[in-house]
């Protein structure tokens, strides 16, 4: 069974709000300087880099894991940014038990070719199909309902991918997230075997 995991974060969902940064325009009314000072006036959600191990591959808005501040709370993160690092965009944070996890998970997962579907979410006008929860990191409840933080392995339309989000326990809702192919699931575990977890 996942940890319960609080922070004073978790009724905010971070990733919602960082995910929804991400998507302003430049002509909108947060200032380069609020965004350098990592202080957007929308959320007051203040953040840090106080580690940056890199980004896990060469496409364009390739995710990076680091070890950021966010309002006063350390945790890993896996998300994407903008070039300098200004904006964050979708990703999931973990702490430092849920990154012990998500190694050994990540460490004793054989890829295989999946055929049918644990379950199929109708998401707008696209379907997510689950095929395989690798590990449950996490779990919060939030105004009655469960939501499991985990990695499975999930078709968002463009084949299969390794998927980090939060999931309500029958797969109706989850939050955003972000998606890694093989080679980037690689470096993390590189990464994440540095750590001394």
């Amino acid at each position: 069974m996942p940890k319960n995991y609080s922070s004073p974060l978790d009724g905010v969902s971070i990733e919602d709000i960082m995910s929804e940064v991400g998507h302003e325009s430049a002509s909108d009314s947060t200032s380069s300087s609020q965004r350098r000072s990592g202080r957007q006036s929308s959320s007051s959600v203040e953040y840090r880099i106080i580690r940056n191990f890199g980004k896990l591959s060469n496409r364009k808005n390739a995710p990076t894991f680091a070890l950021v501040d966010w309002n006063g709370y350390e945790r890993f993160d896996l998300r994407s940014w903008n070039e300098d690092y200004t904006v964050p965009f979708k990703g999931l944070t973990f702490s430092e038990d849920e990154a012990t996890t998500l190694l050994k998970a990540l460490s004793n997962y054989v890829p295989k070719q999946y055929i049918n579907p644990l379950h199929v979410t109708e998401m707008g006008k696209t379907k997510a199909k689950i095929y395989y929860v690798i590990a449950e990191l996490s779990f919060a409840t939030v105004k009655d309902i469960v939501w499991n933080k985990q990695v499975s392995i999930v078709d968002w339309g463009y084949g299969p991918k390794y998927d980090f989000r939060k999931w309500t326990e029958n797969f109706e809702k989850c939050s955003k997230g972000i998606c890694l192919n093989q080679s980037e699931i690689d470096s993390l575990l590189g990464i994440l075997e540095n750590l001394d977890l």
